[in-house]
């Protein structure tokens, strides 16, 4: 509508000043009377594009407004259909295509660290995530979980079945029930509750530094958990040697010959993190009275590889199997 009345106003300009050049004409041939009617003809086109002006204002302001209410219809009627259930069974029925989105942000809290499984302590670190997008869904990322849980099975290849198992920095993690599940007697140790059961597996919600056990361990593990002590991110007291104490800590618990299971992040400090990223000299030095097996270090290539790499470039994690 407002396209149209600027057209309109536009043609008319157009033939009103075409009209005043020709009374310019007929002014300089006939004097004072033709310059009378030019006068009046100029008044009338100034007359005219107010006129057209104030109809084009109008109309953007009415087509705004329509605009507006079409809008708000739109989503009064998406509402609607969210309220009658209809807009999740579109989405179940026609599937892909019918994901929006709202739909693609929706499920990407659900299933995100703050989600409703979070609200109840349940949401797990899973070595890769899903993205959500509209009328698409791929792999958003892997993380180094993928190798860190490998690895420690792996190390555990020849621990026998009853064997007592330390996972310390236990919750958000599935291998404390995978090892009870493989027959291992084992605890899980961390300040937040540990949402599963199993009849092989005591929860402890305690900190490493303030708990005393009265067993001693075959095997300890520490999967991306010793970065975090003594930073203050989980609510705990900051302290910058916390985890030189906490690998103290964690020596005094494993049994003769036991096995140390520990993986961190490797290579360069991370921009707005706050836990610690260790190069090799730090995990030598950290590592000083412990007899290393193995250090294993990998790299992240891109958003879904790993790799092992002697020194990373980039992000790395490492991986350590170490006796005491």
């Amino acid at each position: 509508m407002a396209a149209q009345i600027e057209s309109e106003s536009r043609v008319t300009r157009e033939h009103v000043g075409a009209l005043s050049r020709q009374q310019t004409e007929l002014l300089q041939a006939q004097g004072a009377v033709a310059r009378r009617a030019l006068e009046r003809l100029e008044e009338l086109e100034r007359m005219a594009a107010a006129d057209m002006d104030s109809a084009a204002e109008v109309s953007t302001l009415i087509g705004e407004a329509l605009a507006e209410l079409t809008a708000e219809v739109g989503t009064a009627r998406e509402q609607a259909e969210v309220a009658s259930g209809a807009y999740f069974e579109r989405l179940t029925k026609d599937g892909l295509r019918a994901l929006d989105k709202r739909a693609a942000a929706f499920l990407s809290h659900a299933t995100g660290l703050r989600g409703f499984a979070a609200e109840r302590n349940l949401w797990f670190n899973w070595p890769l995530t899903i993205a959500y997008e509209e009328g698409d869904v791929r792999v958003g990322s892997v993380n180094e979980r993928i190798v860190e849980n490998t690895y420690a099975l792996r190390a555990l290849a020849d621990a026998t079945p009853g064997a007592h198992i330390l996972d310390v920095g236990a919750s958000e993690s599935t291998l404390a029930l995978s090892l009870a599940s493989l027959g291992f007697a084992v605890t899980a140790l961390d300040p937040r509750p540990y949402p599963l059961d199993h009849p092989n597996l005591t929860v402890v919600v305690e900190r490493i530094e303030e708990w005393r056990p009265e067993t001693r361990f075959d095997a300890v593990l520490c999967i991306s958990t010793l970065e975090h002590i003594g930073t203050g991110e989980y609510g705990q007291a900051e302290d910058a040697g916390g985890d030189v104490a906490a690998l103290a800590r964690l020596g005094e618990l494993i049994a003769d010959d036991g096995l140390l299971v520990l993986t961190t992040p490797y290579g360069r400090p991370r921009d707005g993190e706050a836990a610690r990223v260790y190069n090799r000299a730090q995990l030598e030095e950290l590592l000083a009275d412990w007899r290393v097996e193995d250090l294993t270090v990998v790299e992240r290539l891109d958003d879904t590889t790993w790799a092992p790499r002697d020194e990373p470039r980039g992000e790395g994690v490492a991986l350590v199997t170490a006796r005491r």
